[in-house]
Formats: C-alpha cells, structure tokens, sequence
C-alpha cells in the first residue's frame, strides 16, 4: 500500500494528514467531524476500501484535531483549512472528491470548493451543530452528558474535563467555547447545500441521534441537480457497525462509479 504521513503548514498551524496514492486515478479528500479526527474508525475504514477500489485518498486533521497544531478557533480556520488541502492534493489528481462527516459537510458547503462531486454523510449543516454550545448555558451539565454521551467519541472523561476547566479536551482534540464561535455557527443552514453545484450525494443514518433523519431530507430537497439521498437503516451518528460501515463504502463506490469516476486499474 503506497501510504505516507504527510503535513504542510497554513496560517502558521501543521496541518496533518495520510495519503494513500495511486498514479492517475480520482483522489478522494475526507473531511471529519467536530471533536473528531482523521483517524476515527470510519474514515480509516473509508480510506482503505476505496484505496482498494483503485482511488487516492486523503484524510487529514483540521485544526486543534489529532496531530494537527493549534487549537480550534471557528469555522473560518477550518475553512482555510479546506482550501489548503485543495491546493496541496490538486498535484496529485485532475479529479477531486470531497467526502465530510458530520461537521466536515458543512466545511465543505461552506468553502465553496469545486469538486467533480461531493458525498456529506450525517451532514451537521444546521442548528444540530451548536446545541452543546446552546444547551450548555442553559441545563446543567449531567443533562447534557446524557443526551450526547457516546457521540462522535465524547466521554466521561471529556465532560470532566468541561466542568474543570472550561474547555472540552481530548487527546486528539483542542478547542474553546467562544461568543465567536457562537456567532460564526449562525452561518449555519440546510440552505448551504446550495453552494455546492456538483453531483452530491447524501448518505443518513436513520437512528442518528445528532443529525435528524428530516434535516438531510430538507438539505437534499434544496441541493442542485444531479443528488441522490441514501438511508442506513440502524446505523448511528458514528456508523460504528461494521456492516454499516461496509453499506456505506459500497454505496459510494457505486456513486463515483455512477458518475464517471472509476477507481484506477491494473488492468
């Protein structure tokens, strides 16, 4: 497997990430969710089957996530962050894919990055995204512990460290609550689906307890032509399953496929 460790800096912060390479063929870049990381187990699923399907990839840490320096400062660095990537990868393949989880969906709607088409699994687009930052100033922090208690990898621990210290730290994750983060989530909608005008295809859990089942079928009623919306009966926000993480990868296989873009071959 031709597979390196890679980083390159933007606005003064190491931006990480693996890429898996094959010569002349599409190259797929997958964007993670918030307080998550390259390396969550889906992504590392995705990366390697597709890799095996003849297709580059490319997960890499934003920001304050993973091995990726600094901390995260609002939704405008991420964005920077995209926008780097693109031009980091653009060397590698004439056709780009993007592929977010959760909040990586709405980074990508909002950069208003080209693509040949664009895959948002879970899409955090709306008002879900900041109902910790809400939820926290308003109900008492056991409550909120039980409502979001196993989401995108939010632990026992984690909440600890929230009531100590004011911050939500993780291993692989460093961020603030800020009124600028509150403000800049405002910018937030099912509407920024329209920015994107590519081929796009939904892929909802259907017992996601984050992402509602009827805000991804909104965001795909207002999405541009040509778009697809696929149900994962029983799968999570995480798609922690492995068989629904294997639904997942063959039903995206079958969309590039559907739309032009054939992994490389040998043959």
């Amino acid at each position: 497997m031709a597979v390196k460790r890679v980083e390159f800096l933007n606005r003064e912060q190491n931006i990480r990430g693996v890429l898996y390479l094959h010569k002349k063929a599409p190259l797929i870049v997958l964007c993670h969710g918030f307080t998550s990381d390259k390396d969550v187990k889906l992504l590392v699923f995705l990366s390697k089957f597709l890799y095996n399907n003849g297709y580059s990839v490319f997960r890499f840490d934003f920001r304050g996530s993973g091995e990726s320096g600094g901390e995260f400062t609002g939704i405008d660095a991420e964005i920077s962050d995209l926008k780097q990537v693109m031009k980091f990868v653009k060397p590698y393949s004439k056709d780009i894919i993007l592929i977010g989880h959760s909040f990586g969906s709405s980074i990508i709607a909002l950069s208003k990055i080209k693509a040949k088409t664009v895959v948002m699994i879970n899409p955090a687009l709306s008002a879900e995204l900041t109902a910790f930052t809400f939820l926290r100033r308003l109900i008492p922090l056991f409550l909120i512990h039980k409502i979001f208690k196993g989401i995108d990898g939010i632990t026992d621990k984690t909440f600890e460290n929230i009531e100590a210290t004011g911050k939500l730290m993780k291993s692989t994750f460093r961020f603030k609550l800020s009124e600028e983060s509150l403000d800049e989530s405002r910018r937030l909608s099912v509407r920024i689906v329209k920015n994107i005008h590519a081929p796009i295809f939904f892929i909802q859990s259907t017992k996601d307890r984050f992402v509602h089942v009827k805000g991804t079928e909104q965001a795909f009623n207002l999405a541009h032509n040509p778009k697809q919306l696929f149900l994962v009966e029983g799968a999570n926000h995480t798609i922690s399953a492995y068989k629904h993480k294997l639904i997942v990868a063959k039903k995206i296989l079958g969309w590039l496929t559907e739309n032009g873009l054939k992994g490389y071959s040998k043959k």
